[in-house]
């Protein structure tokens, strides 16, 4: 678990609620597969953590907790290999600038959606 979770944010492991408490690691397992093709899910909205959690003051003075907004970015326009026009056109400035400038906006937007609040159960169900 260490590895699978140090491969995606570096150090991320020695930064979390070390050792997983009894229900995490009742509801992980770790399978090795062989992707031939995938999707992937959008999530919106601020991280949703355990009540065990939110009770625990040790582990919420210790363990960050929070969204990475991510989003697709134009970079600095590369002028193809014969290219004779000496400056980048502003329109392809400008749709760049717009489309990041939206991108980012939606990913920030998306990351501070605040979730439903989890209702209690009723004894009856």
């Amino acid at each position: 678990m260490e590895l699978i979770t140090n491969s995606v944010v570096p150090d991320r492991w020695k930064h979390t609620r070390v050792p997983p408490n009894a229900a995490e690691m009742q509801s992980t397992q770790i399978l090795k597969v062989t992707i031939e093709s995938g999707s992937a899910k959008v999530r919106e909205g601020i991280p949703n953590d355990e009540k065990v959690d939110l009770e625990n003051k040790e582990v919420l003075g210790s363990v960050w907790t929070g969204v990475l907004p991510l989003y697709e970015q134009f970079g600095e326009p590369v002028p193809g290999p014969y290219n004779e026009v000496g400056e980048v056109p502003e329109h392809v400035l400008s749709y760049r600038e717009s489309v990041n400038k939206g991108n980012f906006e939606y990913a920030t937007l998306a990351a501070t959606k605040d979730v439903p609040v989890k209702r209690e159960k009723d004894e009856d169900e």
